[in-house]
């Protein structure tokens, strides 16, 4: 589940720098909206149809006509530029009215309504719909952020849209509890070309083969982890001549996996070994 407030908190310090108009914040709960609506789970999907909008809209995240309404292009004065991808052409108009069940072609302003955009934007691109490119074929296995402009059109500014994605794929992850990062078999890492980040992992599958974003943990929060910690720091101790009974060390991981903090466990060893060494004195 996506917390929309730290969402917003993160792409006002990333995507923005400063604040996002009203009309700006209803775009992106519009998309957010349609994505819950669908159950689709895969983030940098969701990333790259934001930016895609962001780019397209010139950053209003509103549909938008094409500036001069298509003037001089063999398209106009009809089927220019519109919605958060700017279709054009009138087959495109009809191939969408098909799918999305609404007559843009004797009516191609409809493609304006917010409902009939955000439809067009989630098909066309998870379809195919706008070039016979989609989604999944940019990310899947691995991540293609700028071959993935040629979802809507080719490589026209496909870095600038990768730079945006990117930004919004890491504001999605934290607001989202980072739940796509799970420890799994190198072989099915993500490859996300995004520099130093961690590696993405796909989350364990349902048997109905819906990828679940449920139960899935940062290594920081796994209890294997801090037991495996705890041990090692059972040991260090040891080194500086505080031995643990072995019956307490069991005890201590017990109340690890009871739900008791690891840094609590500590405290009380570290507190134990002071006592120890004063007692000594």
């Amino acid at each position: 589940m996506i917390d929309r407030k730290e969402f917003y908190s993160q792409i006002r310090a990333t995507l923005v720098k400063g604040g996002l108009s009203q009309p700006q914040v209803d775009g992106f709960e519009a998309i957010l909206d349609e994505w819950e609506k669908r159950r689709l789970t895969d983030l940098r999907w969701l990333a790259y149809i934001m930016a895609t909008a962001w780019h397209e809209t010139a950053q209003r995240m509103q549909p938008i006509e094409e500036f001069g309404r298509g003037r001089g292009k063999a398209y106009a004065p009809t089927y220019y530029g519109r919605g958060f991808v700017q279709i054009t052409w009138e087959r495109n108009y009809a191939r969408l009215s098909d799918v999305i069940d609404v007559d843009l072609v004797t009516h191609p302003e409809k493609a304006l309504e917010m409902d009939n955009a955000i439809q067009i934007l989630f098909v066309g691109m998870i379809d195919g719909l706008f070039t016979g490119k989609a989604l999944s074929d940019y990310f899947d296995r691995e991540s293609d952020w700028r071959g993935a402009r040629a979802i809507v059109n080719g490589k026209d500014r496909a870095a600038d849209i990768a730079g945006y994605a990117k930004k919004i794929w890491d504001s999605l992850r934290i607001a989202s509890g980072d739940e796509l990062v799970n420890i799994r078999d190198p072989d099915t890492w993500v490859t996300d070309n995004h520099g130093d980040v961690l590696k993405t992992y796909y989350p364990p599958t349902k048997p109905n083969g819906v990828m679940s974003m449920v139960d899935t943990k940062p290594a920081v929060q796994s209890k294997i982890v801090w037991t495996q910690l705890l041990t090692a720091a059972f040991a260090i101790f040891a080194g500086f001549g505080l031995s643990i009974p072995p019956e307490f060390q069991q005890l201590a991981i017990e109340l690890l996996a009871g739900g008791v903090t690891a840094t609590s466990i500590i405290t009380a060893v570290m507190r134990i070994w002071f006592t120890n060494k004063i007692l000594k004195k």
